[in-house]
C-alpha cells in the first residue's frame, strides 16, 4: 500500500506511456510485448551512475523523440533503476557486486524488433549512450552482453577481478566454465 501511494505521484506527472508497476507472478515479466516476434531481440548498453540531472533528461527525451524506432513490436526505452537501501549496506569488497554504492543502473534498450532490424536499433542505442556516457561509474555485470569482455574492466574494479581470479584459479583452473562473461584464472583481466 505505502508503495502504491509512492506510484500514484508518478502516475500524476503525465499520462504513462505503460505502467507495469503491479505485484505479478515472476514468468509475467517475459510477456511485456505480448506482439513481440517469437524470436526475442534486443540491444542494450547499460551503466551505473551516481544520477542523472534535469539537462540530461531533456537530451534523453528529445533523442528518444526522433528516434523514430516506435512500432507496435518494438520498444525504445531509457531505464533508471533506483539503488541504494540493503545493497548500499553491505562492503564493497564483501562481494563480487562492487558498485554498490552507486545511485542507479541506466540502460538504454530496444527490443522486440525484426531481426534484420538489428543495425538501426544497434545505431540508436549507440548514439544515445554517448550521449549519455559522462554519467557512467562502472556496470553491472547482468546488464552487459556476454560477448563484450571489453565492459569486465567497468564491472569489476581490479581488486575484486583479482579476488574473483583467485577463486577461479582454485576451483576451475583449466577454465571450464567460461560461456559467460569470463573471469579468467590467470593474473589480471583482459584490458587491465
Amino acid at each position: 500500500d505505502r508503495g502504491e501511494s509512492v506510484l500514484g505521484a508518478f502516475r500524476k506527472l503525465a499520462p504513462p506511456i505503460a505502467d507495469l508497476v503491479r505485484p505479478m507472478p515472476y514468468g509475467d515479466m517475459y510477456n511485456v510485448l505480448p506482439d513481440a516476434p517469437a524470436s526475442i531481440t534486443n540491444v542494450t548498453h547499460s551503466f551505473l551512475s551516481d544520477g542523472v540531472v534535469a539537462g540530461g533528461l531533456d537530451a534523453t527525451l528529445g533523442h528518444m523523440d526522433t528516434a523514430g524506432l516506435a512500432s507496435t513490436n518494438s520498444l525504445a526505452d531509457v531505464e533508471i533503476r533506483v539503488l541504494g537501501g540493503a545493497i548500499a549496506r553491505i562492503s564493497r569488497d564483501a562481494t563480487a557486486f562492487a558498485g554498490r554504492q552507486r545511485k542507479c543502473i541506466c540502460s538504454v534498450v530496444t527490443a522486440g524488433f525484426e531481426r534484420e532490424d538489428i543495425v538501426r536499433h544497434r545505431t540508436w542505442v549507440e548514439s544515445l549512450s554517448r550521449r549519455m556516457e559522462h554519467l557512467a561509474k562502472g556496470a553491472y555485470l547482468n546488464f552487459i552482453d556476454a560477448a563484450d569482455e571489453s565492459r569486465l574492466s567497468e564491472v569489476y574494479p581490479e581488486p575484486t577481478y583479482q579476488r574473483l581470479a583467485d577463486v577461479k584459479r582454485r576451483y576451475d583452473p583449466e577454465n571450464v566454465f567460461r560461456r559467460n562473461m569470463n573471469i579468467r584464472p590467470g593474473p589480471g583481466a583482459p584490458g587491465m
